[in-house]
């Protein structure tokens, strides 16, 4: 029985040629289609998101590409992104009709050197490329690409000694929730179609102020009125921010700071002077109030502690000092996360209440 067994097991050789070369076609096609991620990698894309969302509110992800070669790399234009959504079983989901760009030939790009720690990041909103209509679970990876040089033998002159290629990141599961409570409320109330800006967020915010979507509404409120927190790498903009910071808790008004100094307060979307101010001042107010609302209501909210900040450096400029560090101290306790908030921001904040506390407008704890 032995040499019987074996003797069916090798018999056949031609066959088992066959499924040998067989074997090794596939995995050709693997390294020819996937090579450049697994010898001598060039670049990686990397993709995070919320993980879970409520129908309605916006789907932010953040994409990251990155040379991981180790020298410099040179690429004829800039990479190119395409986000790929579909539901669990495979159906791809609808996509908005997007503005075609018209294409440059590869002749006239110019070649973009690429540095060794070279990173890029950016956030999008799934809402604005597809129809996202139903909760449920969704599967979403990003294509990243350069249509130019060497790739496949193209190109002359210029660009015939750039990188082209594609990736393909690794595909992430997201989970849409349906509305439920205040989020259901103002759901069935916009249709929807919820409103984050104009007069319907105004709406929003006074009938449904702690829903999921009044957060969002908050977020893109700050540039319109409120005081935004730069990044710790933002370093003049830290710098100016901790100068007036120092000039409040010490008497001096808001607004005696911006006649002083045109562009001596950092913050995001507001114009520089003293009659800008006066018409946004009871906007501030408003949100202030609301974030400190919102906050405490929605304390595992992705970006609250973003938000109760925003508020405390409101509260902080309009001569609210105490209150001030209270929703700033408060703020360092909630959640500062996705979609495109960083520890960056968390630590400005820390650094906020520091100064405050070394000039005795806030108690050490």
């Amino acid at each position: 029985m032995f040499w019987a067994t074996r003797g069916e097991g090798w018999g056949d050789k031609n066959k088992r040629r066959s499924t040998i070369g067989g074997y090794m076609r596939k995995i050709l096609i693997i390294i020819l289609a996937f090579g450049s991620n697994l010898f001598g990698q060039v670049f990686k894309v990397d993709l995070d998101t919320m993980g879970k969302y409520v129908l309605g509110e916006p789907i932010y992800i953040q994409h990251e590409i990155k040379n991981i070669s180790g020298k410099e790399q040179k690429v004829s234009g800039k990479f190119r992104y395409d986000y790929i959504l579909k539901k669990s079983n495979g159906e791809e989901v609808k996509k908005k009709n997007m503005e075609q760009y018209k294409i440059t030939p590869c002749e006239q790009l110019e070649v973009e050197v690429i540095g060794i720690d070279w990173v890029e990041r950016r956030s999008i909103d799934l809402m604005t490329y597809y129809y996202i209509e139903d909760a449920g679970e969704y599967i979403i990876y990003v294509r990243a690409y350069t249509r130019c040089g060497v790739g496949k033998g193209e190109g002359s002159g210029k660009i015939e000694k750039t990188w082209r290629g594609e990736l393909r990141g690794e595909e992430r599961k997201i989970v849409i929730k349906e509305p439920e409570g205040e989020d259901k409320e103002a759901y069935e109330y916009f249709k929807g179609n919820i409103p984050l800006s104009g007069d319907g967020a105004k709406e929003l915010l006074t009938h449904f102020p702690t829903s999921t979507y009044a957060g969002w509404v908050l977020l893109s409120s700050i540039g319109e009125g409120g005081i935004g927190i730069p990044s710790r790498k933002d370093e003049k903009a830290v710098r100016i921010l901790m100068e007036n910071v120092r000039k409040i808790i010490k008497g001096k008004k808001y607004k005696e700071i911006l006649k002083e100094k045109k562009d001596g307060l950092y913050h995001k979307g507001e114009l520089f002077d003293e009659e800008r101010f006066l018409k946004s001042e009871e906007t501030k107010r408003k949100i202030t109030e609301f974030t400190k609302n919102f906050a405490k209501a929605n304390p595992n909210f992705s970006f609250s502690g973003y938000l109760l900040g925003t508020g405390g450096l409101n509260a902080l400029f309009l001569g609210d000092i105490s209150g001030g560090c209270d929703m700033l101290k408060e703020s360092l306790k909630l959640r500062w996360d996705k979609p495109y908030i960083t520890e960056e921001h968390k630590e400005t904040i820390k650094e906020v209440i520091k100064i405050m506390e070394e000039n005795g407008a806030c108690k050490r704890e």
